[in-house]
């Protein structure tokens, strides 16, 4: 993801939550510690889906 420019934001992505907590391989994982790191600096830039729990949790269930 690129840089929201100020009065904007960014939907994140399960696919992106899921990096976080179930890594698939080292460019993804590291361009999903990158967009952590950005949720982290500047929380307020960012939105989630409402069902974003619910497909994390599909994903992670499908991965065990």
């Amino acid at each position: 993801m690129t840089a929201v420019a100020r009065g904007q934001v960014t939907v994140l992505d399960a696919s992106v939550v899921v990096e976080w907590f179930s890594p698939s391989a080292p460019a993804p994982r590291a361009a999903a510690l990158h967009e952590l790191a950005d949720v982290q600096a500047a929380p307020r830039d960012f939105v989630v889906p409402t069902l974003l729990f619910q497909e994390v949790h599909a994903v992670l269930c499908r991965r065990i």
